[in-house]
């Protein structure tokens, strides 16, 4: 990617100001009038969640959840997680998310690093 990372910002934008974007938008579209869509990426988990987190969310509070962190999240939590992600204020989410991983793996999620940051 050039200026985002598309897998982030598949949606409807209604300025959609980079290439990024304006693919995510096209996609969008496609992908709200197709039949069915194969994720491949979720279909190589041992057990596949329908529940999905949105990760514009986790990138708007600067951190990022590895695959083995969800794995060890309850479905509960991933519900929770995922309610929060769509609903919620961002320090709610941020704290929830971190309390449940930190709980179930010991350590918190790692934070995002963006292009630009210092430590990237």
């Amino acid at each position: 990617y050039v200026e985002e990372d598309l897998n982030r910002v598949i949606a409807r934008h209604e300025w959609p100001n980079t290439h990024e974007r304006r693919v995510a938008a096209e996609l969008a579209a496609l992908i709200e009038n197709c039949d069915g869509l194969l994720d491949l990426l979720t279909q190589v988990l041992r057990y596949p969640s329908r529940i999905k987190l949105d990760r514009t969310a986790l990138d708007e509070i600067g951190y990022k959840i590895s695959l083995a962190d969800w794995r060890a999240l309850g479905r509960s939590e991933r519900r929770r997680l995922e309610t929060l992600a769509a609903h919620a204020v961002r320090d709610d989410f941020a704290a929830y998310l971190i309390d449940r991983v930190k709980h179930r793996t010991g350590r918190p999620p790692r934070p995002l690093v963006r292009s630009g940051d210092p430590a990237s």
